[in-house]
Parts: C-alpha cells; structure tokens; sequence
C-alpha cells in the first residue's frame, strides 16, 4: 500500500504537477482510500485550476486516467474534492 502511495504522490510531482504549473495551478492529494473498494483518492487542486470548472471535468479524467495507468490500480476512484 505505502509503495501505491508513494508512487502516487512521485506521479503527481513529476508529472501531473508540471503541467498544471504552466496554467498556474497544482494538485494535492487531501486522502488515500487505496484499502477501499473501489480505491479512493481525494485531490483538491490548487491556484487557477482550483476556480477553472474544467479541473471538475476535462482535467479531473486526464488525471485520474494517468494515474490508473501508471499506478497500475485500474478500478481506482479519483474525486475532486476543490470547493469553488
């Protein structure tokens, strides 16, 4: 489980947060549910991507399918847990 998480949390620094920089924002994992069925994971973004509505739609799946993929978890549940 914590190699899950960390491989998690290097995707989203490496890779996911860079190209959210360039549009001004970020992401942060608010909680790991991984133990849940389905896995859970609560991201809230950060800067310009926490007021666009994009980040509850377009962003949120390219996100979430990146981290299926890479992480290897496919039936995970990624939420957006931003308050606008």
């Amino acid at each position: 489980m914590l190699d899950k998480i960390n491989l998690i949390n290097e995707l989203i620094e490496e890779y996911i947060n860079p190209g959210l920089q360039m549009h001004s924002g970020s992401v942060k994992v608010q909680s790991y549910e991984l133990e849940n069925d389905p896995p859970t994971l609560k991201l809230q973004f950060e800067g310009m991507c926490g007021k666009c509505p994009s980040s509850f739609s377009q962003t949120l799946d390219s996100v979430a399918n990146f981290l299926r993929e890479e992480a290897d978890i496919k039936n995970l549940n990624v939420l957006n847990i931003t308050d606008i």
